[in-house]
């Protein structure tokens, strides 16, 4: 079974003043948000109405919760983001040559997108890991489950799904597409549209409760690429510290407003784009392993938390681990995206591609076979 990435794609413009800055405001919080920016959580006092939503921040909701961000109209996209509860996102704008590209990363849980307009030329993206997604001007539903499945449900347009293999199919009122992790799997299901909310539900409670006996199994597989991926991302991560000095200096200048002379961006983004490329690289496969693991977590019970990971070493343990290496982790994830946006704001607004899931190495095969 091979992983695929889902890509949502809305066609907008973004404006350049925009790129790394604010890019949203908060329309709706109800619950418990977290939103890491820069590095750093932002503190919960200043999460209220109103409060901007910036470029490369992390957003986590909880149990119960629901943030909507009311886009910024001068990013070309004029609508409303919904995360929904136990739900990971990162918003990100960026520029691929002459055209722009919006990317929201759904890392887990789920979103909902209504788009009133949109201007032309360039790309919003909402990506997970199952097919591609286009989208003209619409009200849309991306949810994902513990099993890797994805659903997408509208309420209004159209929504192109196109698999790896080229093939394409519908989503649009009076039907759902879903996207399961083989190879091959997508398909469209007639639901109707006054019984879609209901069919949402039971969807996600379905797979659910088809995971749950599997969920140990699924967190031993997901364990092991954790391990060897972190392993790669932390080497990955002591080169770009290598570079510090221009971090720091360009950290600076942030907190200043200035990007520094033309001439001396150049030479330090030769410096940083190599070890900052690899890390992206490793970081959209890292990221979705490690919170797709806290996710599974949540159903397991005190007996397959003592599954065996070999080496004397059991899940229980594993994720004591994880919980103790969470804060500097989290860090590192912070800063690389931090990084990312210093290095774009000195760059035209571009960031270094290959972008989150453009590779195709081995890595990106499923944790299931």
């Amino acid at each position: 079974m091979n992983k695929k990435w889902v890509i949502f794609s809305l066609l907008a413009s973004l404006g350049l003043e925009l790129w790394s800055q604010q890019i949203g405001s908060i329309a709706v919080l109800r619950g418990t948000v977290r939103i890491q920016r820069n590095g750093r959580d932002v503190a919960a006092r200043e999460l209220d109405l109103g409060a901007a939503i910036e470029n490369q921040d992390l957003i986590r909701t909880s149990r119960g919760s629901v943030l909507e961000i009311a886009m910024d109209p001068r990013t070309g996209f004029n609508g409303r983001l919904t995360i929904r509860e136990n739900t990971t996102v990162q918003v990100e704008l960026s520029k691929i040559r002459n055209n722009s590209r919006g990317q929201i990363e759904l890392i887990t849980g789920s979103v909902g997108m209504s788009v009133n307009r949109l201007a032309s030329g360039s790309t919003v993206n909402v990506r997970t890991q199952s097919a591609n997604m286009g989208v003209r001007g619409t009200a849309f539903d991306v949810t994902t489950e513990p099993g890797g499945s994805v659903l997408v449900s509208t309420t209004e347009g159209r929504v192109a799904c196109e698999d790896p293999e080229g093939n394409t199919v519908y989503s649009e009122p009076g039907s759902v597409v879903e996207a399961g992790e083989e190879e091959g799997s997508m398909r469209v299901i007639p639901v109707a549209l006054s019984s879609l909310e209901q069919f949402r539900r039971e969807w996600t409670a379905q797979k659910i409760e088809s995971f749950r006996p599997n969920a140990a199994r699924a967190a031993r597989q997901f364990a092991n690429q954790y391990q060897r991926l972190l392993r790669e991302f932390n080497q990955a991560y002591s080169r770009l510290e290598a570079q510090n000095a221009i971090i720091q200096k360009w950290s600076n200048e942030h907190r200043q407003g200035q990007t520094g002379g033309r001439q001396e961006a150049i030479r330090e983004k030769r410096a940083i784009i190599g070890p900052l490329m690899n890390l992206r690289r490793t970081l959209f496969l890292f990221e979705r392993i490690y919170y797709r693991l806290l996710e599974i977590r949540e159903y397991l019970d005190n007996s397959a938390l003592n599954t065996s990971l070999g080496a004397g070493q059991t899940l229980r343990s594993f994720f004591a681990q994880v919980d103790r290496d969470a804060p500097v982790l989290s860090q590192k994830m912070g800063q690389i995206r931090f990084v990312a946006k210093l290095y774009a704001l000195r760059n035209d607004g571009e960031l270094p591609i290959p972008g989150f899931g453009e590779d195709d190495s081995e890595d990106s095969d499923s944790f299931f076979e």
